[in-house]
């Protein structure tokens, strides 16, 4: 949380809102504060990944009703939205001017936009073609090809981004996905999961949702970072933009699901304090990826994103009672070494 404090301070600092809006009288931040931003987004959104991991599996794991998972996705869009709106107050230092602000960041410029509808729809068929994926292949061949997006993260951003990529940094990626892939299928051996029929699964369909999916999260994601590198906009204006789109998404995804479901149960069916504590931290994770995005980039929020299932495997051993197989220590020393291979 400390980490956080000084990521936000330093976020809202008169030199940071220069640098968002391309003020050229202001200096330009220096070596070490770009590096401080770089650092502690990365360590931010990796211990937040991590808690959320953690928080949803004990909300899985007690007694007592389940929330609906539609339900879920919408309110921790709309904590996304109101930590946003009070972001940019703190930046702007003014709360009258806040409508203001937002109307301008819809219909200032209707191009501009429309920019930010691409990748929160993309987002959204991501994450539905990932529920069709699971459906129809087992959990593990499913998180294993779930990794070839740090592949096709890394094609994009070749391609848009033009990103260049040597020889070690290429064989430090190869590294990581394998890493990644024995530690997931470690945490999938030590892990319960409810089994489709076989008559009901159909592979090839599976395959290419699963497919179709990793190269949307890799063109989303690097997008979405090339959106934020190259306009005037502030990190928390395109999130409350966001975060808007993936509202409406969000309740056209309630009504075609689980709309007679919330009809008899209710839209908080099963919530309480912990799930609400949970998604809030949900919506701050999501939050520092568009960070991340702003001062690193989307190969090491991959690489972040790796730590954090190796520490929430860990955490798991702790507060669990979870045994951790060979496998996932041979898998955790392939992260470590990519990473340290990466960043040579």
């Amino acid at each position: 949380m400390t980490l956080l404090v000084w990521l936000l301070l330093l976020l809202f600092s008169p030199r940071s809102a220069a640098l968002n809006e391309g003020d050229p009288a202001m200096t330009a931040p220096s070596f070490w504060e770009k590096l401080f931003m770089k650092v502690a987004s990365l360590v931010a959104m990796t211990v937040l990944n991590s808690t959320v991991v953690l928080l949803m599996r004990y909300l899985r794991m007690r007694q007592g009703p389940l929330f609906i998972s539609t339900t879920a996705v919408v309110m921790c869009e709309v904590f996304k939205l109101f930590i946003s709106m009070l972001c940019v107050v703190v930046e702007e230092r003014n709360l009258v001017r806040l409508p203001y602000i937002i109307y301008d960041s819809f219909f200032g410029s209707y191009i501009d936009t429309l920019k930010m509808m691409v990748p929160s729809f993309l987002y959204t068929l991501q994450n539905n073609l990932f529920f069709v994926a699971i459906s129809n292949l087992d959990v593990a061949t499913v998180q294993v090809l779930y990794q070839l997006r740090i592949f096709t993260t890394c094609l994009f951003a070749v391609i848009i981004l033009g990103k260049e990529i040597n020889r070690s940094q290429g064989i430090a990626i190869v590294m990581l996905f394998v890493g990644v892939c024995v530690v997931q299928l470690n945490l999938d051996t030590e892990q319960t999961h409810e089994h489709v029929e076989q008559q009901t699964q159909n592979n090839f369909l599976g395959v290419i949702a699963i497919v179709v999916s990793v190269f949307l999260s890799g063109f989303a994601g690097v997008y979405f970072e090339k959106v934020l590198k190259s306009t005037s906009k502030s990190v928390w204006i395109r999130n409350i933009q966001l975060a808007s789109y993936g509202i409406f998404l969000g309740f056209i995804g309630i009504v075609t699901k689980d709309g007679a479901t919330i009809a008899e149960k209710g839209f908080f069916f099963g919530y309480d304090n912990l799930v609400l504590l949970s998604l809030f931290i949900q919506a701050f994770a999501g939050l520092s990826i568009a960070v991340v995005f702003k001062y690193a980039d989307n190969v090491l929020k991959s690489f972040a994103s790796s730590m954090s299932i190796i520490i929430s495997c860990v955490a798991a051993v702790i507060f669990f009672k979870t045994h951790l197989t060979p496998a996932f220590y041979c898998g955790t020393f392939f992260v470590i070494c990519s990473l340290f291979l990466y960043n040579r």
